[in-house]
């Protein structure tokens, strides 16, 4: 199966050579770079990819550009939060101490160099992303049989159901008015009815 890769990078060079190191194995889309962080986040997501690559330094050659991957990663973060992302950069001293894992960061200089260990590695990510959604959808479908639901399992759903619903962009999501915890009404109708 050959996953598809969204990349963020502001050199075209970079891109044909990213695209080089990757195939046959993954298929690459050009995400296109704005001025806009929220758009071309909206872009990306759009696409559907399975992952992402950003470029660290992504104003080197757009100068309407006034963010970096740091800022990327983080916008993704804030709308899928367990997302596989993968930044490069020849900077990496710099990237490991911004605001992101650094366990995401790759030096450009170390995937020439072993092209297979990142082919590796990205498609390992991606496996984990998609098993940690079949494992939340699994236990979603499980509490969601149960008879009756304690407090505790009650969080847990409308918690679950929320993660889902971030991570696959609303395609898993139950109605609104039901993720409110049975308990809680119960108590309301409770406090009502000592009010009388």
């Amino acid at each position: 199966m050959k996953y598809r890769i969204g990349i963020i990078d502001d050199r075209e060079d970079e891109i044909r050579y990213i695209k080089h190191v990757l195939k046959p194995e993954f298929l690459l889309e050009k995400v296109k770079l704005s001025s806009n962080l929220e758009d071309m986040v909206k872009d990306l997501l759009e696409k559907k990819v399975d992952a992402v690559i950003i470029d660290y330094e992504l104003s080197a050659t757009q100068s309407n550009i006034h963010f970096k991957g740091d800022n990327v990663v983080l916008a993704i973060r804030n709308i899928k939060t367990l997302f596989p992302i993968s930044v490069l950069t020849a900077f990496s001293e710099q990237a490991e101490n911004a605001s992101i894992d650094p366990d995401i960061v790759y030096d450009k200089e170390t995937i020439l160099k072993d092209p297979a260990t990142f082919k590796r590695k990205l498609a390992h990510k991606i496996q984990n992303y998609k098993s940690k959604i079949d494992e939340l959808r699994k236990e979603l479908v499980e509490l969601n049989l149960k008879e009756t639901l304690s407090l505790k399992d009650e969080e847990r759903l409308i918690e679950l159901d929320k993660i889902l619903e971030k991570e696959l962009e609303s395609e898993f999501s139950f109605p609104n008015n039901l993720k409110t915890s049975s308990n809680y009404a119960k108590l309301e109708e409770l406090i009502k009815l000592s009010k009388n």
